[in-house]
C-alpha cells in the first residue's frame, strides 16, 4: 500500500508541477583563494568557455598566528579573474574570515562583536581588491548562528548560502542552500525536473575532482573534462544557470519561510523526490502529506504491537504500559541518532518491530510448549 500511494503521488506531482517555470542552476565554489592555483584558473576557464556562471566563495585572510589577506595572485590570474567578474561569469561571496574553527565552526556561537570585527575586515578587502561590492555570505563549514544573521543585515549582505540544517531568523537576509554536491547528478536531475520551478545549487570543492585524496567529504569523484561536458550539455539544453545574486535580483522569494519548507523534515517518504532541489513555499503540501503517512505508518504498528500482545494474552494495563515504553523508546533513539525523521528512522522502527514480534513469537511457542507438558 505504502509503496502503492508513493508511485500515485510520483506521477500525480508530473501532472501538478509542470509548467512555464524551469529548473534553475546554481554552481557554488567553495574554498577560492587570491593565490596562485592553477586548478583555480582550470575551473574559471571552463565555465567562461561555457558562458556559464560560478559564485565563487572566496576566503580573505590566511590561517597564520597573525592572519594576512591572500594576495598571492599574478598580474595575468588578477586581471582575468576581474574580467569573468565584469562579464558575469563570476560573482565573488565571502567564505567566511580565514575558515579556522572557533570552538564550533568560525562563526557560530561566536560573539556579535567578533562576527562583525571578522566579516567587516573580510568584506571590505575583498570589495577593494576586486572593485565588487559583496552581498552573498558562505559560512565555512555551512554552519552559522541567528547572530551571523543580525551581522550580515548589519554588513549589508542579501544572502546567505549553507546548508539545509541552519537557522532562518532574519526577515532581510535572502535563504540560497546547496542541494547537491556531485556533478555526476546534474544531468539526471535537470533532465527528470527540467520544467519544475526548483532550483538546484551545487556545492563544489576542490576534492570533488580526482587526484585530491580527501575521501571524507566526497565518496563520487569527477574531473574537470566531466564538468566541462556537463556545462556543455547545460547550454545546449538551454537550461537557465545563474548567481545567487542573480536569484535575488529576480524577485523570486527566498525568504526564511522558504526556507523553511525546504530545511529538516523535507526528507520524507514523499517529499523525498524533492530532496536535491530547493522549492517554492507552496510545497508545504508535500509535508503535510508526509506528516500524514508518518501518523498512519505509526497508527498501523502500535495497533499490531497492540494485537500481538493481546494474543501473548498480556494484561491489558501492562499491554498498554509496555506498547507506550517501546514505543517511546523507539522514537527516542531514532531522534538521538539521527536528529530529525527520515528514511533510516522508518528502517529503525521497522527492524525493532521484526525483532519484537519474532521474539514474542518465541515467547508464545516456549508458553505453549510448557503448557503442554
Amino acid at each position: 500500500m505504502r509503496i502503492f500511494l508513493f508511485i500515485l503521488l510520483l506521477f500525480a506531482g508530473n501532472n501538478l508541477f509542470a509548467g512555464d517555470s524551469k529548473i534553475k542552476v546554481v554552481f557554488r565554489y567553495d574554498d577560492f583563494t587570491l593565490q596562485n592555483v592553477p586548478f583555480q584558473d582550470s575551473l574559471l576557464s571552463i565555465f567562461d568557455s561555457n558562458s556559464i556562471p560560478v559564485s565563487i566563495a572566496v576566503i580573505p585572510y590566511d590561517k597564520t598566528a597573525d592572519p594576512k589577506p591572500y594576495n598571492s595572485m599574478t598580474q595575468q590570474q588578477m586581471a582575468y579573474l576581474q574580467e569573468l567578474i565584469h562579464k558575469n561569469i563570476v560573482e565573488v561571496a565571502q567564505h567566511g574570515f580565514n575558515h579556522t574553527k572557533n570552538s564550533k565552526s568560525e562563526f557560530k556561537d561566536v560573539k556579535e562583536e567578533k562576527q562583525y570585527a571578522l566579516i567587516e575586515k573580510g568584506k571590505k578587502y575583498l570589495d577593494s581588491v576586486l572593485n565588487v561590492n559583496i552581498t552573498t555570505f558562505i559560512p565555512p563549514w555551512n554552519q552559522y548562528d541567528s547572530t551571523t544573521l543580525e551581522v550580515l543585515a548589519k554588513l549589508g549582505f542579501k544572502g546567505i548560502s549553507a546548508d539545509l540544517y541552519g537557522v532562518a531568523t532574519s526577515n532581510t537576509i535572502h535563504y540560497m542552500p546547496c542541494t547537491d554536491k556531485y556533478v555526476h547528478d546534474i544531468k539526471d536531475l535537470v533532465s527528470k525536473n527540467r520544467d519544475r520551478d526548483v532550483t538546484l545549487i551545487v556545492m563544489l570543492h576542490d576534492f570533488n575532482f580526482k587526484g585530491d585524496g580527501n575521501e571524507y567529504y566526497i565518496k563520487r569523484k569527477s574531473t574537470l573534462i566531466e564538468l566541462k561536458e556537463v556545462l556543455k550539455w547545460l547550454k545546449e539544453n538551454n537550461i537557465q544557470c545563474c548567481t545567487f545574486s542573480q536569484l535575488i535580483s529576480s524577485g523570486e522569494d527566498f525568504g526564511k519561510e522558504r526556507y523553511l519548507v525546504n530545511s529538516k523534515l523535507f526528507d520524507g517518504v514523499i517529499s523525498h523526490r524533492f530532496f536535491n532541489f530547493y522549492v517554492p513555499v507552496d510545497y508545504e503540501k508535500y509535508k503535510s502529506w508526509d506528516k500524514a503517512f508518518w501518523a498512519g505508518y505509526y497508527f498501523v504498528a502500535l495497533l499490531l504491537l497492540w494485537v500481538v500482545a493481546k494474543l501473548m494474552k498480556i494484561k491489558p494495563q501492562r499491554r498498554i504500559a509496555l506498547i507506550f515504553w517501546i514505543s517511546c523508546t523507539v522514537v527516542l533513539a531514532a531522534f538521538f541518532i539521527y536528529g530529525r525523521f527520515t528514511h533510516k528512522l522508518l528502517f529503525v522502527i521497522n527492524g525493532f518491530g521484526v525483532l519484537w514480534l519474532f521474539a514474542s513469537l518465541l515467547l508464545m511457542k516456549s508458553k505453549k510448549m510448557e503448557a503442554a507438558h
